[in-house]
């Protein structure tokens, strides 16, 4: 699938790209690059980005990359570790598949701002439900 393929078929995510604002930037074979500018929307009460806008862009970046090129694949299991706020006005999800199984799959997301700093790492496991074509 293309990247303008992959941006038309997952403009249908309307929490992540209408709401939070995720651009898909890149999509491979197993992976994927996104990113997110962040805005007033997405602080919390405190003023640090919400853990929950970090989440759902990686999360997101883990949708693109699971299944862009067919499989139906919905999230097991997830786990995030928080290192660092954003120091700028960028989050940036570069997800890449560690192991890809006939049922399950395993990929890492790192979270960065847009100087490169880490913000979060996320780690999911994959089941694919279907391998019908998107």
């Amino acid at each position: 699938m293309t990247l303008e393929k992959a941006r038309a078929h997952f403009y249908r995510d309307k929490y992540a790209v209408e709401l939070t604002g995720v651009v898909i930037d890149e999509v491979g074979h197993r992976c994927a690059k996104c990113h997110l500018d962040i805005d007033e929307r997405h602080y919390a009460a405190h003023h640090h980005v919400m853990g929950g806008v970090v989440y759902t862009l990686a999360d997101f970046a883990f949708a693109v990359a699971a299944n862009h090129e067919g499989n139906f694949t919905v999230t097991v299991s997830s786990n995030i570790i928080y290192m660092d706020q954003p120091r700028d006005n960028r989050l940036n999800a570069n997800c890449y598949c560690i192991k890809a199984g006939r049922k399950m799959s395993y990929f890492e997301v790192e979270i960065t701002d847009g100087g490169g700093r880490p913000v979060a790492s996320v780690t999911t496991t994959g089941m694919h439900l279907s391998e019908e074509k998107i």
